[in-house]
């Protein structure tokens, strides 16, 4: 009967249904067939009777033992054996992307991040002309900064592992080029008969550039919508 033959040779471990994966042993003296096996949903596609195989890995998590023994009309050597591992696959794409969607320009030390996500080893992230990842560049969070050339644009970010790298989260940003100018006048009632109750409105054009509005009243008054839009609903006492 032939020797039992070296190790096998191949590699592990190996990505969810990969083809054409090669595994073999050095040729055994008067061995004239070879016997394979392989791990639960894997499948030998090419030389099952010879020194080397091609095979098809299975899905993540199909782990097991390749084996080979090699054979002849005297009888069967003892088999050989490798351990071999599926990784799980690809990472899938990554969450919401959390952090301000409105930036001022010269700003340093914005915090943008995802959850972790699942067998990912690293991370790749993208942010608009003018923005700069000062921090966590390769993680599931990133310290930017922008220039005064910062423009708007989409941050993106995709997660990796050794299966590769999924499909981008996205999250869409704007840059302010500066301190918004002061409103235009406000309109509404200037003149108000004492001794009446009343629910006026007081409203400005809006301002480019702004994103919220800060409304002050005289004492006694009360703001009852509105407050930080372009218009107000207010309550005149008696």
């Amino acid at each position: 009967a032939p020797v039992q033959h070296g190790a096998i040779t191949g590699i592990t471990p190996v990505c969810p249904a990969i083809a054409g994966l090669t595994y073999s042993v050095t040729a055994v003296p008067n061995a004239t067939s070879y016997n394979w096996t392989v791990p639960t949903g894997w499948t030998i596609t090419a030389g099952g009777t010879t020194n080397s195989i091609t095979v098809t890995s299975g899905a993540a998590g199909q782990n097991g033992n390749i084996t080979v023994a090699a054979t002849n009309s005297c009888g069967t050597s003892a088999p050989q054996t490798l351990a071999v591992t599926v990784s799980p696959g690809t990472p899938a794409t990554p969450g919401a992307i959390t952090g301000a969607t409105s930036q001022c320009i010269n700003q340093a030390g914005l915090v943008y991040s995802i959850a972790a996500v699942p067998n990912a080893t690293s991370y790749t992230w993208t942010v608009p002309a003018g923005w700069t990842v000062t921090a966590g560049a390769t993680t599931n969070s990133i310290t930017v900064s922008t220039t005064a050339g910062a423009v708007s644009g989409n941050i993106t970010v995709t997660a990796t592992n050794s299966c590769g790298t999924g499909s981008a989260g996205v999250l869409a940003v704007t840059t302010v080029s500066g301190t918004p100018p002061a409103p235009g006048a406000i309109t509404g009632y200037v003149a108000i008969c004492p001794a009446i109750t009343l629910s006026a409105d007081y409203f400005v054009t809006a301002v480019s550039g702004a994103t919220s509005y800060t409304w002050v009243v005289p004492g006694g008054w009360s703001i009852t919508a509105g407050q930080g839009t372009t218009n107000i609903t207010v309550q005149v006492p008696v």
